[in-house]
């Protein structure tokens, strides 16, 4: 899959971003090299480059297993990097109940 992307992404006209998206690309194959294979829960991998707080570009590679398994699939290239999926895993799915007494009557 990157290695079609990254013939695809030699085709965008725009300088600055044509190179932004083959770094990335570049980088996270090197990054897919560390894992012999999938970890349990899935791997996560956000690459791209970013705006710092001074305005400057810097380049942003993060991988990560998941707390809990992942089953989905994503590759986007866009201005963001995109945190639905990990935003579902936080969602609670156990139900919690309170009982309060009181020794007051």
């Amino acid at each position: 899959l990157l290695l079609s992307e990254h013939g695809t992404a030699s085709n965008i006209k725009s300088r600055v971003n044509r190179l932004s998206v083959l770094s990335a690309i570049t980088s996270t194959r090197e990054r897919l090299k560390l894992y012999n294979k999938i970890p349990p829960n899935g791997l996560v991998i956000y690459c791209g480059t970013v705006v710092t707080d001074e305005g400057k570009e810097k380049k942003l590679s993060i991988h990560f297993e998941p707390f809990k398994p992942i089953n989905k699939k994503l590759y986007l290239c866009d201005n963001k990097f995109h945190v639905e999926p990990l935003q579902k895993l936080l969602e609670c799915s156990s139900v919690f109940g309170f009982i309060i007494m009181d020794g007051n009557g």
